[in-house]
């Protein structure tokens, strides 16, 4: 008899854990089917956008903290934690230059910002094709721009921002920069 009861109860634990188990993998399976759903929609759609959409302000209406973080790129001002201010840290620290004796940022070390050449450079584009101009017009600008656009994805994706070579970092950003300057005016020149 107690060999069927200590069976019995081993049965019921074994089903409430199972049953615990489900429950639990159902849950988390529609919850993430929930977040899939709201990831897909705006919560608050207030200006209507497409692909042909390049106004940061109209994009700035549905993602207004993306577009905060856009605006900093653009502004120069020196804020405690940098600001989008092209500036030396190592004249603004002096104690860095002693921190990273022996490494690159002992002798450089500044930050950069492209993202905002690169809009000019779209911006650019926009007013040619609604001058009128062709895309094949528009050949040499469109692949400046590629170059560009290459270039910073590529610090993006790299993560660290030039932590281990900020030389190089300081590079392809300043090759995006002077790309996205030579697309502007080859789109502002075409058609022309």
């Amino acid at each position: 008899m107690a060999n069927q009861s200590t069976s019995y109860r081993s049965y019921v634990i074994i089903a409430a854990v199972v049953a615990a188990i489900t429950f639990g993998i159902t849950w988390l399976l529609f919850n993430v089917r929930d977040r899939k759903e709201e990831a897909k929609e705006v919560s608050f759609r207030l200006a209507d956008l497409s692909e042909e959409t390049i106004d940061p302000a109209t994009w700035g209406k549905n993602f207004p903290r993306q577009y905060d973080g856009y605006k900093r790129t653009v502004d120069t001002v020196r804020t405690r934690h940098g600001g989008s201010e092209a500036f030396q840290k190592l004249d603004a620290e002096p104690l860095l230059r002693r921190i990273f004796a022996g490494y690159a940022f002992s002798i450089d070390y500044r930050e950069e910002r492209g993202q905002q050449a690169l809009v000019d450079l779209y911006d650019e584009i926009k007013r040619a094709k609604d001058r009128g101009v062709t895309e094949k017009s528009l050949e040499e600008a469109l692949q400046l721009q590629r170059k560009a656009q290459f270039r910073l994805d590529f610090v993006a994706a790299e993560n660290s921002m030039g932590f281990h070579a900020p030389q190089e970092v300081a590079r392809i950003l300043a090759e995006a920069i002077d790309y996205a300057r030579q697309g502007e005016i080859a789109a502002a020149r075409s058609g022309k």
